[in-house]
């Protein structure tokens, strides 16, 4: 039976996208169209102050002019359906996707301005929490309400940004604080595990099949069922962290988080090894630290490969 692959838009395999597919003789018969993704920061400590923004699209980094530029990409995040951008000290806004510009958004149960880093997805719903300010998003109502009460078993005091997910299981790790929620008992209890036992949230990443954890340069691999950090071989660079990696034409790319600051692309990731390849793009920016994978993002929300649980749509 004959397929037609005129439409298809996207195909998966494994929990992986599929990029292309060819026939025995090497030729394209499908091949999966090039989202574009954002970039979004700004350098502060120039005068003025230097926004960064581009789109990535065909493996080539486009200038890309907003009409607000003092966007960071990990301060982004969605109710499903649009797409917000909070930054603490700054303001907040609503992006209009159909004339891609930066609207004004007031929260007045807000007192100031917060960060959208501490937003966070879990079982189903949005919520924002940072120090001991705890507020479940209700979409239907566009307001932030009270959730002081909805994390029984954590301390009073805690951050949005420290919660991850492994595909199965949701877990708080901040250090040595390390919990993980009880869905037959809705409560939150202390978690240990093997292998590894300090390490925060921004650390872990997936390549969709297993998780991973980078800390203090070493790389562990996780075993769900035992609760087992492993250490494997990490061949390419050390020099990044689970919330700098991002995705991209259905691959993982990070950019180090320190010098000499440049972007790989995820060329095998296992039980034994991860092998990271050097690329570069075309037309890219002088990588530093103002490049950050972190800040990129997409009309879905953030494209991280960290376990962090981002909202997306």
């Amino acid at each position: 039976m004959a397929i037609n692959l005129d439409n298809v838009k996207a195909i998966t395999h494994d929990n992986k996208d599929v990029v292309r597919i060819e026939d025995s003789n090497g030729n394209i018969i499908w091949e999966k169209e090039s989202d574009a993704i954002y970039y979004s920061n700004y350098n502060s400590s120039t005068t003025p102050i230097t926004a960064l923004t581009y789109q990535i699209k065909n493996d080539i980094w486009f200038p890309q002019s907003w009409n607000f530029d003092m966007v960071r990409g990990n301060e982004i995040w969605t109710d499903g359906t649009d797409i917000f951008w909070n930054g603490s000290g700054t303001g907040s806004k609503v992006l209009n996707q159909n004339t891609m510009e930066w609207e004004e958004k007031s929260w007045p149960e807000f007192i100031g301005t917060w960060s959208g880093n501490h937003v966070f997805k879990f079982n189903g719903n949005i919520y924002y929490s940072s120090g001991a300010d705890h507020r479940i998003y209700n979409k239907t109502l566009g307001v932030w309400e009270d959730a002081s009460t909805m994390f029984p078993g954590l301390p009073a005091s805690f951050d949005g940004s420290y919660f991850w997910n492994d595909g199965d299981n949701d877990y708080y790790s901040q250090s040595n604080n390390q919990y993980v929620f009880n869905k037959t008992t809705q409560q939150w209890t202390s978690k240990s595990w093997s292998g590894l036992s300090s390490f925060a949230a921004y650390q872990t990443w997936t390549d969709g099949t297993n998780i991973y954890c980078l800390y203090q340069s070493k790389q562990y691999r996780l075993n769900k069922s035992t609760s087992t950090w492993s250490q494997i071989v990490t061949y390419g660079t050390k020099n990044y962290n689970g919330t700098r990696t991002f995705k991209y034409g259905g691959d993982i790319y990070l950019l180090e988080n320190a010098s000499p600051y440049e972007m790989y692309k995820l060329t095998r990731a296992d039980t034994t090894t991860v092998s990271w390849t050097k690329v570069d793009f075309g037309n890219h920016p002088t990588y530093g630290s103002y490049i950050r994978g972190d800040y990129m993002w997409s009309l879905n929300g953030r494209v991280t490969a960290s376990c962090v649980s981002y909202t997306t749509k």
